[in-house]
């Protein structure tokens, strides 16, 4: 067996496997491509404690900073670092009613994103003037789905999300079929 040594000639001890919180931070930020110090100014921490963070001698825990880690990965399309942050938010009670979410990820912007996918499905003609296209029954559609959800779960059940889009998608299919077989009177 061989065993490393360190400059000094003493053996290394072998390096510790990161928490995953620890891990998520720093491919986070890796993938931002920001320094640790723009990291830092960009999720309003300090530098250090993003240090402390990366190298696994503090785990994040603080509300504000889990929030802003959870929606910097959201940003960032880093869809497994999303949730491991927004599973620690959710399952803590304390923080369970006031998880932040950045405006682009509102229920509002998902409503027209969805509403609009639900347009083009029904009327693919209009593909190309999507403000025309996203009018009362698309929006009606999408309020149909989401109608009688309780807000809190938006946030706290993993798959809300696709669930309603899929639901939203197949509605919109089922109305653009209906549209086509409808008989001329």
């Amino acid at each position: 067996m061989v065993s490393r040594v360190n400059l000094k000639g003493n053996p290394k001890k072998p390096k510790t496997q990161l928490h995953p919180l620890c891990a998520a931070v720093k491919h986070i930020r890796e993938v931002s491509g920001l320094t640790q110090e723009e990291f830092a100014r960009a999720i309003n921490i300090a530098s250090m404690t993003v240090s402390r963070f990366e190298n696994g001698r503090q785990v994040p825990g603080d509300f504000d900073v889990l929030t802003a880690l959870h929606n910097t990965a959201a940003k960032l399309g880093l869809e497994q670092e999303r949730d491991l942050f927004a599973g620690l938010l959710t399952d803590r009670s304390r923080y369970r009613d006031v998880i932040k979410v950045a405006p682009e990820l509102s229920p509002a912007v998902w409503r027209l994103t969805l509403a609009a996918r639900a347009a083009m499905l029904i009327n693919p003609e209009r593909m190309g003037a999507i403000k025309e296209a996203v009018g009362a029954e698309a929006l009606a559609l999408v309020d149909e789905v989401l109608w009688g959800t309780n807000p809190v779960t938006m946030f706290t059940m993993p798959d809300f999300w696709t669930e309603k889009e899929n639901e939203v998608t197949a509605k919109a299919n089922q109305r653009a079929l209906e549209l086509l077989t409808r008989r001329p009177e």
